[in-house]
């Protein structure tokens, strides 16, 4: 049980009715050295399956080499290290099944599924513009060891649309691709001679939309495109989650200061789920074959979306850069 001791020195433990399967009370910290006080308790029914739990995911962190992983600027103990940013990345909802939530993230660390982007890969093309994808390997702090990045290119600087972070574990009903988030990595605008000229060309993905349409059409398109990748790999199960809240202080002003009002944390933290939330919504009534089928709060902290085997759109430009079956058009005004 060494490693499940280990990991429970980074929290403080209570009594529960047996004595020993609830933990509460993080005592890890925020960079800015504020006790973190948003979390529910620990639920471990099972402590040997914790233990084989964690004993997989410290192997995976020590033994598998990718960006994620590379113990370069860590200080202190690697192994450590690795059992805080477990604490640091839990949905509400993970709390309550630990070796589960333990063994998803020793499999997001192990999937190759899309190995063979980590060379930039053509995709399609828009008039003039090439589109790619490329995969990166995320560094240890963020949510997830990968992210899928789109580039427009036209002889000049790539133009970036919102890379999609993401992960891929295996689950009873098949492989799932669990979306973190869809974020724009560029600061401020991007200064591209042609950036006007294809945000116009991309702006089309609203076109046929009466409702839904305050959904940032980049972000659209990004999704989009990596659910249209993981349907070409047979992956069907989507899930998304709502609120990390170990990352809840994590916020930084226009001046890189960080936020310490909680009313305005709340505010980005409200805004910023409901627009992450909004755009599967937005998937669902444009894209044929993407179906909700949990939100948040229902069965657990994440929203669940499955794909069917066939995915349609009435939308050109989807259809077009997406591959996705373009389907009757109605003459609707954009």
């Amino acid at each position: 049980m060494h490693n499940t001791k280990r990991f429970f020195n980074l929290i403080e433990s209570r009594t529960g009715q047996d004595g020993l399967t609830e933990y509460a009370g993080l005592t890890a910290f925020l960079p800015n050295n504020r006790k973190f006080e948003h979390a529910p308790d620990f639920n471990v029914s099972h402590i040997p399956d914790l233990e084989d739990a964690l004993e997989d995911y410290l192997e995976a962190v020590t033994t598998v080499k990718t960006g994620f992983t590379n113990p370069l600027n860590i200080k202190g103990n690697l192994e450590d290290y690795f059992l805080y940013n477990l604490l640091r990345d839990m949905a509400n909802s993970d709390y309550e099944d630990l070796a589960n939530y333990v063994r998803r993230r020793t499999e997001y660390i192990k999937d190759t599924t899309f190995n063979e982007f980590d060379t930039e890969t053509q995709l399609g093309q828009l008039d003039e513009f090439s589109l790619s994808a490329k995969r990166t390997q995320e560094l240890h702090g963020l949510e997830t060891p990968f992210a899928m990045n789109f580039f427009f290119r036209n002889h000049s600087k790539p133009y970036r649309l919102p890379k999609v972070r993401y992960a891929i574990s295996d689950e009873e009903k098949g492989k799932t691709a669990c979306i973190y988030c869809v974020q724009d990595g560029q600061l401020g605008t991007q200064k591209i001679r042609f950036a006007e000229e294809l945000e116009k060309k991309i702006n089309g993905v609203n076109k046929g939309m009466k409702t839904l349409r305050n959904c940032e059409p980049r972000q659209v398109l990004s999704l989009t495109l990596f659910i249209k990748m993981l349907h070409e790999k047979g992956i069907r199960n989507i899930t998304a989650p709502d609120y990390i809240p170990l990352r809840y202080g994590i916020r930084y002003d226009e001046n890189a200061k960080h936020i310490k009002d909680d009313d305005i944390l709340d505010a980005i933290q409200s805004r910023t789920t409901d627009s992450f939330m909004r755009l599967f919504q937005r998937l669902q009534e444009q894209v044929e074959g993407i179906t909700i089928t949990s939100i948040p709060g229902e069965m657990d902290s994440y929203m669940h979306v499955e794909l069917a085997d066939e995915l349609g759109t009435k939308n050109e430009l989807l259809s077009q850069l997406c591959g996705i079956t373009q389907t009757a058009t109605a003459s609707l005004s954009v």
